[in-house]
C-alpha cells in the first residue's frame, strides 16, 4: 500500500513538471516554398535576394519569417548552404533563438543543397529579443520588415 501512495506521489510531480513546461509556451516552425508566400513577402524577398545573409519578415508579433541566402556567387567563390535549420527559446528573457550552420562548396549542381531557405515561425506570444546563430556564433540580421 505504501509503495502504491508513493508511485502515485511520484506520478503527479511527473504529471506537474510536465504541465509547469506547457505553460511557458510553445514555438514552432516549418520550411515554406518561395513560389507558396503572400504579395508581401515576396516583395520583399525580391527586394533583398541580390545580397547573401539572414532576414527577418514579420506576419504579426506571433509570426515571422527567416530567410536564409546564399545564392548569390562571384565568379571564383565558393557557395554558401544551409543546413540544420532550429529554433529554440528562453521563456524567461522571451528570446527566440533562430539556429542554423553555414557551409561552403564548390558543387553548385546538388539539389540535395539549400543555397536559399524560408521557413516560418508560429509563437503563442510575442519575443522581446529574436537573435540569429549561425555557426554557433551570434550574426546580425542584413534586413528586419513586416507587415
Amino acid at each position: 500500500m505504501k509503495q502504491l501512495k508513493l508511485l502515485s506521489l511520484v506520478f503527479i510531480l511527473l504529471l506537474s513538471a510536465c504541465s509547469t513546461e506547457t505553460e511557458h509556451g510553445s514555438i514552432s516552425y516549418s520550411e515554406i516554398k518561395l513560389d507558396e508566400v503572400g504579395e508581401e513577402l515576396s516583395s520583399f524577398i525580391e527586394e533583398i535576394d541580390g545580397e547573401n545573409g539572414t532576414y527577418l519578415f514579420f506576419e504579426d508579433d506571433r509570426t515571422f519569417y527567416v530567410y536564409l541566402n546564399g545564392g548569390n556567387v562571384a565568379l571564383g567563390e565558393e557557395a554558401i548552404y544551409f543546413d540544420d535549420f532550429s529554433i529554440d527559446r528562453d521563456t524567461k528573457k522571451q528570446t527566440c533563438f533562430i539556429s542554423y550552420k553555414t557551409v561552403k562548396t564548390e558543387d553548385f549542381s546538388s539539389d540535395s543543397q539549400n543555397f536559399k531557405g524560408l521557413y516560418k515561425v508560429n509563437g503563442d506570444r510575442a519575443f522581446e529579443v529574436i537573435k540569429a546563430i549561425e555557426n554557433n556564433k551570434e550574426v546580425s540580421f542584413k534586413s528586419i520588415s513586416g507587415k
